[in-house]
């Protein structure tokens, strides 16, 4: 089973995207660990998405004397293409030269990597690492998507974002099909300010600000303070992340949500699956 990382796009915050992965054919790990991979027995491979569909692709090559393989967007054969339009999206993978048994269980293993963000006129850089997501087979079913935000700020100083990451490897180029994204807006009180559905294109980054979402649903966000934001709907594979980000200097925090049953066993139950999907999800 092949497993991709997937690397959003800030660009419409003027951010730089990369990673870090680990590298497999380290040299001094090969002589500590009879399991590591030999020289050229993997290669990293970054597929650059833009509008749903595939714009380039790129192999990237270990370096045996490095145990960690960084790379940025300008390393992606991306220097002579039009600017990044804001919904690009970048999916990461290992490729195996010859399907050995060692290299296939390295690629099924629990893979992590790390996202960096930077502006290209900073030394800075915004950093989170999040694992990679097992590809689904054609026509698996997926399960609809619950996130709770709870910290949302704006102020003249500061803006949070949402961003969505919508990967569909079916739906690849198949045109502007999405998900139907409902966003609910709380007080920290817990009364609902209104909601706003909006369509997440496949294979794409989304990132809207809260301050936007509070204009779309008609509220004035100098009035709001913090915000919390319930999004449910879709069904494909996403990752979540929240970004925080300082108006005066540029700079961005960023995090990334964990899927439901990391906090209750009610979804993995059928006798409880259910009745919390039907919570959750009535009404959609």
């Amino acid at each position: 089973m092949n497993k991709k990382f997937l690397v959003p796009s800030l660009g419409s915050l003027g951010m730089r995207s990369g990673f870090c992965v680990i590298n497999p054919t380290f040299a001094k790990l090969q002589a500590a660990n009879s399991a590591a991979l030999e020289q050229g027995a993997i290669k990293l491979r970054v597929q650059a998405v833009r509008s749903g569909a595939e714009l380039k692709v790129a192999d990237l090559l270990f370096n045996p004397e490095q145990s960690f393989l960084w790379s940025f967007d300008d390393e992606w054969g991306l220097l002579h293409e039009p600017p990044n339009v804001g919904d690009d999206l970048y999916v990461v993978e290992y490729v195996a030269a010859s399907p050995s048994a060692r290299a296939q269980a390295f690629m099924a293993s629990d893979l992590e990597g790390q996202l960096f963000f930077a502006a290209p006129d900073q030394k800075w850089y915004a950093t989170v690492i999040n694992g990679f997501i097992p590809e689904r087979s054609k026509g698996y079913r997926f399960a609809p998507i619950f996130h709770a935000g709870h910290y949302f700020v704006m102020d003249e100083r500061f803006m949070t974002y949402i961003c969505l990451v919508n990967y569909n490897a079916e739906q690849m180029g198949q045109g502007d099909d999405g998900n139907v994204m409902q966003f609910k807006l709380l007080t920290d009180a817990g009364d609902v300010l209104g909601s706003t559905k909006r369509q997440i294109r496949f294979n794409s980054t989304f990132l809207i600000s809260v301050g936007d979402l509070l204009e779309e649903i008609g509220v004035d966000k100098t009035s709001t303070g913090h915000v919390s934001i319930h999004v449910r709907g879709g069904a494909s594979q996403y990752a979540i992340y929240t970004v925080h980000r300082n108006l005066a200097t540029g700079t961005i925090g960023i995090e990334h949500s964990l899927a439901p049953h990391y906090y209750t066993e009610a979804v993995m139950k059928p006798e409880t699956r259910a009745v919390l999907y039907q919570k959750v999800f009535g009404g959609l």
